[in-house]
């Protein structure tokens, strides 16, 4: 019999609660070293772990040797290149964010890392995504790219 989506869900959630202190150290780590981390997130198939991006270029088995000395979990670290540190990202996004001020329909700009991307999130209402808004998102962040998400309404659960 196949696994629901909820079962998965919880069993996720399981074993992210089981490796939070593993994760908060590695965040920890990667925000003391600002000039080279990309980000901290869970993997969760096929087994969760905690992969840990550094950007392309520096020294990747220095930084996972040293993060398996303060794991719990050293097995279940995952350590990859990225583009960008997650300071790049956050900067992109503070420039996102004051280009497309007072925008009517823009409700948020995220930096957003996860799943081996780096991207800047505009949120916008569902009910004012036209496409002249997000031809004009699009216009006024240019050359950074951006992800445009339309925040939806809530559902009953």
């Amino acid at each position: 019999m196949a696994e629901d989506s909820w079962t998965r869900v919880r069993k996720w959630a399981d074993e992210q609660a089981a490796l939070e202190e593993d994760y908060r150290a590695a965040v920890a780590y990667g925000e003391s070293h600002p000039e080279v981390w990309a980000g901290t997130w869970f993997e969760n198939e096929p087994v969760t772990r905690i992969v840990v991006a550094f950007v392309e270029g520096c020294d990747l088995a220095e930084h996972e040797a040293a993060l398996r000395q303060i794991l719990r979990h050293p097995d279940r670290l995952l350590v990859r290149p990225a583009p960008r540190t997650v300071a790049q990202l956050e900067a992109d996004a503070d420039v996102v964010r004051q280009r497309v001020a007072g925008l009517p329909g823009v409700v948020g700009v995220l930096p957003d890392v996860h799943e081996e991307q780096m991207q800047v999130q505009v949120i916008v209402h569902f009910r004012q995504a036209t496409p002249e808004l997000l031809r004009r998102v699009r216009e006024l962040t240019s050359p950074i790219p951006v992800v445009v998400q339309e925040l939806e309404p809530f559902e009953d659960l």
